[in-house]
């Protein structure tokens, strides 16, 4: 199935600035293409030469047998005097391309840089004819097994009037993006030119009527393809320029219709977000696939989304694909497939010339690689439908508890290893994510101290991922997790390896009246996430904030104790919102930005300090304590806190 992008394509207009700003190239940008099919024993002939230098560069490389014709005089006298005094065994002849006076079978190789173009500015049939003319003169003079080498901008009435001509007369043609011809215009002026083509087509004897032979080079992956009609080289040729043109008043972000072709019908919208106008800059480039349902989310619906998601996933150019309604569409890998041709189309020119261009990465905020089985399927009071699902991912099985309402979120994760049956059981030493693990840093903190009741409460249980970290790295810390929704508590002790004890201890409450308790702890926790969709602050939930809730947290902490909240919102306004109702009621407050996610981990105390460079003091060394913890109790062989970062990025309020 090929995808077309539903625009109208004014050529002329983006073939006049193309013009005035730059030209075809010269030998520096085509010679990496040029040399696989010439060669120094050729019989070279230039047709419609101009004052371009190829020719006397071709000769200075060795080149020596080069006839330029041209059928201006006055130009045929400056090349003479420019070039012919230097090197005097070029051949330079006033001569009319479309009546050439050489015998037949006398040349090799004839390369045309723009003549063609230039004698077919239009659709039009005297336009036609002209090209005819040109490609039986062509036709007459070169040899069997020649090439007839065309540098053009293979607009698309000259690209038919092209394939009709030689598919008709059995050659192979071979079509080929100058990418240096790009690159050069990128490297001077920071902006996309139309791509230039090579069009290599062979003569072949054929007594018989044959089948033409199609090639197609023209992605930045390098790889030729073979294509089996004219209507698909067209539309590939086509489809780049069109895209092309898309970019041409682009302002960071352009959105293309793909239709399907033969119905006219929308079957994908993609937008190219990038981070740079200038696209020297664009070098590191990614698709991304938004699942079914999501397109109107904040992060896909909206620009501001979009370059968030650009710059969370470290990428320069972002093609976010999103599907339509009333089609039908495959599997994860057959989209993939389906659109592989289309995103190499979209890609930044300036990664053609990467080590890495030939793997574009595609991502998914549902991991779609590796087996996926369902063991649990259920509806929750408070969580709508949920499933719990194993996923393999290189060889490895990764446990998931998803909420379908909010399919691209993993609400909790857990490593399984395998026994001597064959049965899974869950892998403790495995941190499921690193906010988890930066939630923990206060833990060293009370488990020094020389009281022997020290608590902590931890708002929002999920998978109970948190509270048993902290019950296996500190078994003397009376752990308390509270958790609304009883079955959220059931399956992550049957499905995520969750087990209480006399230290670890999960009761099924609303967060807020467990709050209003008031009951006393060494560390809270906010690990709970937003159950209101859209919301900007997707963790803790807006109520968990209000100012009396926030009160009956302080009063349960008094003077030593240390609240921790992880925070996931994707605008700097809710940050500062959030700061300023803690700022209230705790008097220190230092948070850090994990490097690969949205989530912020605030740690807010009423210790009396005395300074705020103290509260950063006791974080960064009660993270040390944690990694020494971790690297003995769980026999860890994989890196755990980045402190150097930590040091580094922990901000004070």
């Amino acid at each position: 199935m090929s995808l077309l992008p539903k625009t109208e394509l004014d050529f002329a207009e983006f073939e006049l600035i193309f013009f005035i700003k730059f030209r075809y190239g010269e030998y520096a940008e085509l010679s990496e293409v040029l040399h696989k099919y010439v060669k120094t024993q050729d019989f070279i002939l230039m047709v419609g030469c101009g004052n371009s230098m190829l020719g006397a560069e071709l000769f200075d490389l060795g080149y020596k047998k080069i006839t330029s014709i041209d059928i201006s005089g006055v130009v045929i006298k400056q090349m003479k005097n420019k070039v012919g005094k230097t090197r005097p065994e070029m051949i330079f002849e006033e001569m009319d391309a479309l009546n050439m006076t050489y015998k037949e079978e006398t040349f090799t190789v004839i390369l045309d840089k723009g003549t063609l173009d230039a004698l077919m500015p239009s659709d039009s049939e005297d336009d036609k004819m002209r090209a005819n003319k040109l490609f039986a003169e062509v036709d007459r003079v070169l040899k069997y097994h020649g090439r007839y080498v065309i540098i053009s901008l293979l607009q698309k009435h000259i690209l038919k009037t092209l394939l009709d001509y030689f598919m008709e007369s059995g050659w192979m043609i071979k079509i080929i993006r100058c990418w240096d011809v790009e690159k050069k215009h990128i490297f001077e002026n920071g902006s996309l030119a139309m791509p230039v083509f090579m069009i290599v087509c062979i003569k072949f004897k054929s007594p018989q009527k044959m089948e033409s032979i199609l090639e197609i080079n023209a992605f930045i992956d390098g790889r030729s393809k073979r294509i089996t009609s004219k209507k698909e080289v067209i539309d590939i040729i086509c489809g780049i320029q069109e895209t092309i043109f898309n970019f041409r008043e682009t302002k960071g972000e352009v959105e293309i219709n793909f239709c399907q072709d033969g119905t006219g019908k929308s079957r994908y919208t993609i937008y190219i977000n990038d981070v740079s106008k200038d696209q020297r800059k664009l070098l590191k480039y990614a698709a991304f696939i938004v699942p079914f349902g999501r397109e109107t989310d904040w992060m896909f619906g909206t620009i501001e989304g979009r370059n968030y998601l650009r710059d969370s996933t470290g990428h320069d150019r972002l093609a976010v694909i999103t599907f339509h309604r009333n089609q039908n569409y495959g599997t994860l890998n057959e989209v993939q497939d389906e659109l592989r041709q289309t995103i190499l189309q979209l890609a930044p020119p300036f990664m053609s010339f990467s080590s890495n261009s030939q793997n574009i990465p595609y991502l998914t905020l549902e991991d779609g690689m590796g087996h996926r089985e369902t063991i649990f399927t259920g509806t929750s009071t408070y969580s709508g439908d949920l499933l719990v699902e194993d996923v393999t991912i290189d060889n490895e099985i990764f446990r998931r508890l998803i909420f379908l309402n909010n399919q691209s979120v993993v609400q909790s994760e857990a490593k399984m290893k395998k026994g001597k049956n064959k049965k899974l059981s869950v892998d403790s030493s495995y941190i499921a994510s690193q906010h988890i693990l930066y939630m923990s840093i206060p833990a060293p903190i009370i488990a020094s101290s020389s009281s022997s009741s020290s608590s902590i409460a931890v708002i929002g249980v999920g998978g109970g991922n948190l509270c048993m970290l902290l019950n296996d790295l500190f078994p003397s810390i009376s752990i308390t997790g509270v958790e609304l929704d009883p079955l959220v508590v059931e399956i992550a002790k049957k499905y995520f390896g969750l087990k209480t004890n006399e230290k670890l201890k999960v009761i099924v409450k609303d967060g807020l009246e467990f709050l209003n308790e008031k009951s006393k702890y060494d560390i809270i926790m906010y690990d709970v996430d937003n159950k209101e969709q859209g919301s900007a602050l997707s963790c803790p939930p807006l109520q968990f904030l209000e100012s009396s809730i926030l009160k009956n947290v302080a009063d349960s902490l008094g003077n030593e104790g240390i609240f921790v909240i992880n925070v996931v919102s994707r605008l700097k306004s809710e940050h500062d919102k959030l700061f300023k109702k803690i700022k209230k009621h705790f008097s220190h407050i230092c948070w850090y930005n994990l490097k690969e996610d949205v989530n912020r981990i605030v740690f807010a105390t009423n210790k009396k300090l005395n300074s705020k460079q103290e509260w950063k003091n006791i974080i960064n060394n009660s993270a040390r304590n944690l990694e020494n913890a971790i690297d003995e109790k769980l026999k860890l062989r994989i890196e755990t806190i980045d402190l150097d970062h930590l040091f580094n990025n922990l901000t004070v309020e």
